[in-house]
């Protein structure tokens, strides 16, 4: 069997998750007990301006500068379980990042962005 379709296995949320978009990221980063505040709208996730959201982050456009700076790391899409047609973030420039053996790479998605962006 190819690779891909190995690796479709491995993450099955790639073809059927559990949420669309970029809900999974929504329901990472807000509270199990506020997950009420998040809706969809025409097919992207939105959030609903009640006391939480004001009391706890000032307003919901905060909210989501937070969720867009939380899902900027390496590998963030498959951490959260996103699905295949979740955008990657292009508001973030690619970032040089140094491993383990101290070795510097660039993520993959990450050129993906600065291709897209020029």
């Amino acid at each position: 069997m190819p690779d891909n379709i190995e690796a479709l296995k491995e993450k099955p949320w790639l073809l059927h998750p559990e949420k669309e978009g970029l809900g999974p990221v929504y329901y990472g980063f807000i509270h199990e007990d506020y997950h009420h505040i998040i809706h969809y709208e025409d097919g992207e996730v939105h959030i609903r301006e009640t006391e939480y959201a004001v009391n706890y982050h000032g307003c919901v456009d905060a909210i989501l500068a937070d969720v867009e700076e939380l899902r900027n790391f390496p590998g963030s899409l498959d951490f959260f379980k996103c699905d295949l047609t979740t955008r990657y973030s292009l508001k973030v420039l690619p970032r040089i990042y140094e491993s383990m053996t101290r070795k510097d790479y660039i993520y993959k998605q990450d050129l993906l962005s600065m291709i897209k962006c020029e």
